[in-house]
């Protein structure tokens, strides 16, 4: 055995806590982010979110970032605003009175004039204000954001679901009935398909009602026959309501379904015979192919592939909430000249930063001995550990901007 002593040269990455975090966000989705966030605020105490405005929105990852900011400061800087905002008004305020007061009295004598005696305002419409986009104006106090205008009811989703449960509800059925018609409802997925056949329904309406598995086999099988023909009667009134076409268990039963609420023309009827026949050859649009085993004509063909495709394959598509579907993008790319300028999208960028007055305190009594020096050092861990996830997060959205 012979000893000798060389040097060689290696490299070795090691992967310190720090930066196993900053690989394990950089890998998160913008979902996924957010509720490590939230998970972050809730587990450690040094760790706030940054008031919109804030100086420090940007990670707090400026020099000093967990210094406290003397209260001091803060009242004569919200002094110093108030001052400004008080000076600016009194000026506009005596620079204007005319002009308001002319104002008033003007629309005052314009309510004299339309009012005719017995208690109503003739209202003239202005043509600018008919557009389809245009905004709804509120006549009432200054207060919009907390005032819910009728466009903003207007635009509350309304389900697939809600929509049929109100045409059900003017429906003279019996309580089994209606319940089987509810039930076929609510098993509807986005799409306003029927996913599952009335023998699996059959079963899982007879579950949800309480009835045994175990028992009679005749008389089960007598409740499972009974249960299969309420689900196929609720089942032709599901697929009367609107929108055509809800309640089909298949593409081509769907376009069936709205075909028959047509007037019966020529095209109809073709395009019901064509319903029959494959759906690959609707969609490559085979005319020859159809023609020949539907024994219609060309032009009577081509007229009912124009019927179909006017048609809807999914019928709840119109009630499907779109902005629960959105997805937020990380960043945003915008047109600038000649090239494209890429920025992060500051909607999905948390704006954190650590406590000031958790960190002050601890810096004050770092040589205490109240909390003994086990009690120190995970408070001190806590606040270093708030620290990697501030600059880590801010890691994330400089590689995916470089990206």
């Amino acid at each position: 055995m012979k000893q000798s002593l060389s040097l060689r040269v290696s490299q070795h990455l090691a992967l310190t806590p720090q930066l196993q975090q900053s690989i394990r966000l950089l890998q998160l989705s913008t979902l996924e982010m957010a509720q490590e966030v939230e998970q972050m605020l809730d587990e450690n105490p040094f760790l706030e979110r940054a008031e919109e405005g804030s100086e420090r929105e940007d990670f707090g990852l400026a020099d000093g970032a967990d210094a406290p900011v003397q209260a001091g400061e803060q009242i004569a800087e919200f002094a110093g605003t108030s001052s400004a905002t008080e000076s600016s008004t009194e000026t506009v305020s005596d620079g204007g009175d005319a002009d308001a007061l002319e104002a008033r009295l003007e629309g005052a004598s314009a309510i004299e004039e339309s009012w005719d005696g017995d208690g109503s305002v003739e209202v003239t419409p202005d043509d600018s204000e008919w557009g389809g986009d245009a905004p709804a104006r509120n006549s009432g106090s200054g207060d919009d954001e907390d005032t819910a205008s009728a466009a903003d009811l207007a635009r509350v989703p309304v389900s697939l679901q809600d929509h049929l449960h109100e045409q059900a509800r003017c429906l003279r059925l019996s309580d089994d009935d209606r319940a089987a018609l509810l039930f076929l409802i609510e098993s509807l997925n986005d799409d306003g398909y029927l996913d599952e056949p009335i023998e699996v329904l059959a079963e899982a309406l007879l579950r949800l009602q309480g009835v045994s598995t175990t028992g009679d086999p005749e008389h089960l099988q007598a409740l499972q026959e009974l249960a299969e023909q309420r689900l196929r009667t609720a089942l032709q009134w599901l697929q009367h309501m609107e929108p055509a076409g809800v309640g089909a268990r298949d593409l081509a039963e769907c376009l069936r379904l709205q075909i028959l609420e047509l007037r019966n023309t020529v095209e109809a009827r073709a395009a019901l015979a064509l319903c029959g026949q494959p759906m690959e050859l609707i969609a490559k649009r085979d005319v020859r192919k159809l023609s020949s085993s539907c024994r219609l004509d060309d032009e009577t063909v081509r007229a009912a592939l124009a019927l179909i495709a006017r048609l809807e394959p999914k019928p709840g598509r119109q009630f499907v909430d779109v902005e629960r579907n959105v997805v937020v993008p990380d960043v945003i790319v915008t047109r600038a000249g000649r090239g494209f300028k890429v920025i992060l999208n500051p909607d999905v960028m948390p704006r954190l930063r650590v406590h000031d007055v958790y960190a002050n305190a601890l810096r004050q009594n770092r040589g205490a001995r109240d909390g003994g020096e086990g009690g120190q050092a995970a408070m001190q861990q806590r606040l270093q550990e708030a620290r990697w996830f501030i600059k880590n997060i801010q890691q994330r959205f400089d590689t995916i901007l470089r990206v």
